[in-house]
């Protein structure tokens, strides 16, 4: 399976979350919905770490074009919150930005230095396993990063203060997306204030049929687990949650209804 990767970065931009299957254009819609969204969500004291799988299907039961019926491989956009400032302790966010100026596309398989801080920030691994094997995409190319800098809201996303979103256009074979579950892995940063980390994740199921719920755990979960190193609280909605540290605990996701977490360092113990 060859997967090309073209990533748009929208500053402070407005996306989403999880995979969002998108039309080629407004005259052949492709009406495709996430079926199914098992992630779970790792928070340190530092750092956000996913690891999820996603299953996607065709709604039938739509008059608009099916995905057979398109010429092309159909595209999932994946959205990546990251922090737009880290900890004075950490350079992390501060090297990516210093790195990936805004209004500037880069060439990644030639810009050694600027894949490198790319991979070293969210070090993505995408594979959909096929016939029993696991198979990985092609290298990623191109990040483009807007010189407007996304600031605006509209079709009902949000704007988080205090986030960038990296949104990463994946190209899928029909067969590829129909028949293999798409697993998917990555870490950021969390962003910091008051000497704590802040977590941002905003779920979209556009498309859903009618009979399908994300209240559904059997279809749509996400948990939450907290490191040792730190506790956890988490909101979405009327949810809300204390992780306390080394626990976990789950979220049922809704359309466009964040989730929330802030990550609290435990304690230093006193030396003797």
């Amino acid at each position: 399976m060859r997967v090309p990767w073209l990533i748009a970065l929208l500053v402070g931009g407005v996306a989403g979350a999880n995979p969002i299957p998108v039309p080629e254009s407004e005259t052949a819609p492709l009406n495709v919905y996430l079926a199914s969204e098992k992630l779970v969500v790792t928070i340190s004291s530092t750092d956000a770490m996913f690891a999820a799988t996603f299953t996607f299907r065709y709604h039938e039961g739509s008059s608009k074009v099916p995905v057979f019926a398109l010429p092309r491989a159909v595209v999932v956009e994946l959205p990546i919150w990251f922090p737009e400032a880290g900890s004075a302790d950490d350079r992390r966010v501060e090297k990516f930005w210093r790195t990936f100026e805004k209004g500037k596309t880069y060439d990644l398989s030639t810009h050694e230095a600027a894949r490198g801080v790319f991979d070293s920030s969210v070090a993505l691994k995408i594979r959909a396993r096929q016939s029993g094997v696991m198979e990985a995409p092609s290298p990623l190319k191109f990040l483009t990063v807007p010189g407007d800098c996304g600031r605006r809201v509209s079709e009902g996303r949000l704007y988080e203060r205090g986030f960038c979103c990296l949104v990463l256009p994946l190209s899928f074979s029909p067969g590829v997306l129909w028949h293999a579950p798409i697993n998917i892995s990555y870490r950021h940063p969390l962003a910091r204030s008051n000497g704590e980390g802040r977590f941002f994740y905003l779920p979209i199921f556009e498309n859903l049929p009618d009979q399908i719920s994300t209240a559904d755990n059997n279809r749509y979960a996400i948990t939450i687990e907290a490191t040792p190193d730190c506790s956890l609280t988490v909101s979405s909605g009327d949810q809300k949650i204390r992780v306390e540290s080394g626990r976990s605990g789950t979220i049922s996701p809704n359309h466009l209804l964040p989730i929330r977490a802030v990550s609290k360092p435990m304690a230093t113990p006193p030396a003797p």
